[in-house]
């Protein structure tokens, strides 16, 4: 059974295009990473600030283990920068 994580990361008024690219670049190594399955970049139609990710997970434990990586090698300074809040992470058993 997958795990599905959900990221809300609302971008700074007029930096959505800037924060889609700061994703997209750092993504190959979050989909490399162990357990990982996919990650998706989703851009509201309607206001292309509004930034969803959708990442699918071996396991929520792997997830974790590429959270404390991501954090302690300081790659999020430039998503963090063009962030306007703190992103909200939800975790999903995919049931199906």
């Amino acid at each position: 059974m997958a795990t599905i994580i959900t990221l809300e990361v609302p971008a700074q008024p007029g930096k959505g295009d800037e924060l889609v690219a700061a994703f997209n670049k750092i993504l190959p190594d979050t989909r490399a990473y162990k357990g990982c399955q996919s990650v998706t970049v989703l851009q509201r139609a309607d206001d292309k600030d509004k930034i969803v990710l959708v990442e699918t997970w071996d396991s929520e434990e792997d997830h974790n283990a590429y959270s404390v990586w991501r954090r302690d090698s300081g790659t999020l300074g430039d998503i963090m920068g063009l962030a306007a809040g703190r992103p909200v992470n939800t975790v999903y058993n995919d049931v199906s």
